[in-house]
């Protein structure tokens, strides 16, 4: 395990990399298009490996940043596809069509088309 040194700052750690690898629980949350309240429960049932704990009752955890990302891809293979417009999650089953706007876009009226 890596120790601290300085200001918070993590050594070179043969096994760990550098902190530049390291990666925070709100950061881990980013890569994986989660909240943090999840990762914190992936963590706790051991789908997502921490590699450090940062001492004191709340210490925050750390992840491999290499770890994570591959998780992302695992999730992202069983999540259903993104919105190209908004970018939220698609319904199971429905695939994105292009260049017809989006469900939630209020029509013209007269049935005309916006222009962008």
């Amino acid at each position: 395990m890596p120790t601290l040194a300085g200001s918070s700052r993590l050594r070179k750690d043969a096994d760990m990399g550098t902190s530049t690898d390291l990666v925070t629980t709100a950061e881990a949350a980013q890569i994986l298009d989660s909240d943090v309240s999840t990762v914190n429960r992936w963590a706790v049932e051991g789908r997502l490996r921490v590699a450090y704990r940062m001492p004191g009752a709340k210490g925050a955890r750390l992840y491999l940043r290499a770890e994570v990302e591959a998780f992302a891809a695992e999730l992202d293979a069983q999540r259903p596809p993104k919105c190209p417009t908004c970018g939220q999650r698609m319904p199971e089953g429905t695939q994105p069509v292009a260049d017809v706007g989006h469900p939630d876009d209020e029509p013209e009226p007269n049935g005309a088309t916006k222009v962008a």
